[in-house]
């Protein structure tokens, strides 16, 4: 599960463990393969934890610049 660049993104593939690593900060992130229209916990190193929830397609985007470990789970309802 090695992050995949296209372009300036980075595309992370959720299966297992909803933990990833990234080395270098680049463009916007997304995680794909995840359920959709879910809330989601989201917590990034040396950030606060926060709620996003992914698209229609199972898509969740975090901003550009985003490195370190992400970590994710399904957010209580």
């Amino acid at each position: 599960r090695q992050p995949i660049e296209i372009g300036g993104a980075v595309v992370l593939v959720a299966g297992g463990p909803l933990r990833f690593q990234l080395k270098e900060p680049g463009g916007p992130v997304f995680i794909v393969g995840l359920k959709p229209n879910q809330r989601y916990d989201v917590e990034v190193d040396d950030e606060e934890m926060r709620e996003e929830r992914t698209d229609p397609g199972g898509i969740l985007k975090l901003p550009a610049g985003t490195r370190g470990g992400i970590r994710l789970r399904p957010a209580p309802q």
